[in-house]
């Protein structure tokens, strides 16, 4: 599939794939200039769904999650800055946050025979906690998949 135009555009790095699920893919690049690191989120076309129902699924769900990012930051809730957005193409530039994935954190943790550092997971889960009950205060829901 093939990349949007901001990943290949010549004063971007090359992108590195970070993460992936059924509806985007999520980019470790750059913004405007070679030293200013940015995560890209990408929603690609679905081939299997009708263009225009997939067109305007990608436009309202970019939009919708550019959005809550915004509303997030204007409540003092921390969230990576907006960088730019382009709801035809499906894609939005966002601040790169340096870290792994959660998802990754945790299966790493339950992965390892011994669990070592109960303490450190426990801090992540109540981080993860602290956050979205600073979510449901000002009334944005989210539904979180650790498969």
């Amino acid at each position: 599939m093939p990349l949007p135009k901001i990943l290949t555009h010549p004063s971007s790095t090359p992108p590195t794939l970070i993460t992936q699920d059924t509806e985007s893919r999520l980019y470790k690049s750059t913004y405007l200039t070679p030293s200013h690191p940015s995560a890209l989120k990408y929603r690609p076309p679905k081939p299997w769904r009708h263009p225009t129902l997939d067109a305007r699924l990608r436009k309202a769900r970019t939009t919708a999650e550019a959005k809550i990012l915004e509303k997030c930051h204007r409540q003092g809730i921390p969230v990576p800055a907006v960088y730019g957005i382009d709801i035809t193409q499906g894609w939005m530039a966002i601040e790169w946050i340096d870290g792994v994935p959660v998802r990754v954190a945790i299966n790493s943790h339950l992965n390892k025979e011994q669990q070592q550092n109960d303490d450190q997971i426990q801090d992540l889960l109540k981080q993860i906690g602290d956050a979205i009950g600073n979510l449901h205060k000002i009334i944005i829901i989210i539904i979180i998949d650790l498969t």
